[in-house]
């Protein structure tokens, strides 16, 4: 028998799609944003990547997989993939969960990129390898998703040879210090992104502004969505499914 601790409160997507204009406040975006990379940082120290399972990388399990995209989707950083502990309204304590096809990669950093099955294509780097900089690409794009309830890139193409937009209403109600993060995160040259530990550091999560307060529990309204190009919008692209029991969670949590 496997006793798991119990999550209460579904996963981030739900939650976000509960808030008005399908985004989080700033502040709340960094609580999630910090416990993320603070769970990769840690992830990336011991060799796994959360990302698609390369056809080649060792998967966490002792099993060679070769799988088929349609098999590999979903299995990446994303909302969905994100488990709030706590029911809407209370503390926000993410989980990342989904570990069904992380990887542990080769020690020798020079045998790392290797070619990645995709994934969620608005999360997959536009180098489409398997690294710890693909799983910090997904989490600028979450970064991005959080705050202004909308997708960077429509494709995978788009994010190969555009840059990521900021202009929309919806930023400038948030600090200097966001879209400068975000930017980061989703450079186009993996070499120039950060690492989750350096990532941690940024101001943005170290700003006294932008340190996280209490959320204030915000009025439900009907769900609405994701799309790239507008801060309110709809989320054609949405895929239920229900978590697996069994999930594998990694929890690190906000700083006091």
């Amino acid at each position: 028998m496997l006793v798991q601790e119990a999550v209460l409160g579904g996963d981030l997507l739900e939650r976000v799609l509960a808030e008005r204009d399908a985004r989080l406040a700033e502040r709340e975006a960094i609580i999630v944003v910090e416990q993320v990379l603070s769970a990769l940082s840690w992830l990336h120290s011991k060799r796994i990547i959360h990302g698609c399972a390369p056809a080649y990388a060792s998967p966490l399990y002792g099993v060679i997989v070769r799988r088929s995209p349609m098999n590999a989707r979903c299995r990446d950083i994303k909302p969905e993939n994100m488990l709030c502990c706590f029911p809407y309204g209370q503390r926000l304590v993410i989980k990342l969960a989904d570990f069904g096809l992380a990887s542990l990669l080769p020690a020798d950093e020079s045998k790392t990129a290797i070619p990645l099955q995709m994934g969620s294509e608005q999360y997959s780097p536009p180098e489409a390898l398997a690294s710890y900089a693909a799983d910090v690409w997904a989490v600028g794009v979450t970064a991005y998703v959080l705050l202004s309830g909308t997708f960077p890139f429509a494709s995978l193409p788009d994010a190969r040879r555009l840059s990521p937009s900021f202009a929309a209403s919806c930023w400038q109600r948030h600090t200097a210090l966001a879209p400068i993060f975000v930017r980061a995160m989703l450079q186009r040259d993996p070499a120039e992104r950060p690492t989750a530990a350096q990532a941690l550091q940024h101001p943005w999560l170290q700003h006294p502004s932008s340190r996280p307060a209490a959320p204030q529990r915000k009025r439900a309204r009907a769900p609405s969505g994701l799309r790239v190009g507008s801060c309110s919008n709809v989320h054609r692209r949405r895929v239920r499914k229900r978590l697996p029991v069994g999930v594998v969670g990694v929890e690190a949590s906000p700083k006091p």
